[in-house]
């Protein structure tokens, strides 16, 4: 048999087989690895694997990440037809049995500000985005990112201004 085709449901998880081609009556081995930074929750991936046979066999998993922050919302707007557009915060509670402190938050439009306050260092966080012209349709990902033992953990916050 030979592996024709290796595919990911998703590119947070990398496939590879020790082997393309199988002899008869020999193994082979396909795995995956799955990249969680930045995922909480339930997961779902699936692994496809096509052979010369014409079959496509699958492989999926199922895995439960633990929350580790909370947000308030995900997703801060402002109307273009605003005057005076005001700050919007973001509340962040850590969930975790253990203080995560939240190193930074990027914005990646400069026209949205995006300034970080400790309210509890390793617990709490006010994330405070502010446009800084509604004149104009925009929109930007506001990333934050958490320092950890485990591995370093990301959360988005997405920022519009809209019609």
């Amino acid at each position: 048999m030979v592996i024709e085709k290796l595919a990911s449901s998703c590119s947070c998880t990398k496939v590879k087989a020790d082997k393309r081609i199988i002899p008869a009556g020999e193994r082979g081995v396909v795995s995956g690895l799955f990249e969680f930074k930045g995922r909480e929750g339930k997961q779902r991936i699936s692994i496809k694997v096509g052979t010369s046979d014409g079959k496509t066999h699958s492989l999926t998993a199922f895995v439960e990440i633990p929350r580790t922050y909370v947000l308030s919302t995900r997703r801060v707007t402002w109307a273009s037809s605003e005057m005076n557009p005001k700050a919007q915060t973001v509340h962040l509670v850590n969930v975790a049995d253990k203080p995560i402190e939240i190193e930074r938050a990027e914005s990646s439009d400069p026209a949205f500000k995006a300034e970080l306050k400790t309210v509890m260092p390793g617990y709490q966080y006010d994330l405070v985005v502010t446009p800084s012209s509604v004149a104009q349709l925009s929109r930007a990902i506001i990333s934050i990112s958490c320092k950890s033992d485990d591995k370093p953990l990301e959360y988005k916050v997405y920022a519009f201004v809209e019609k």
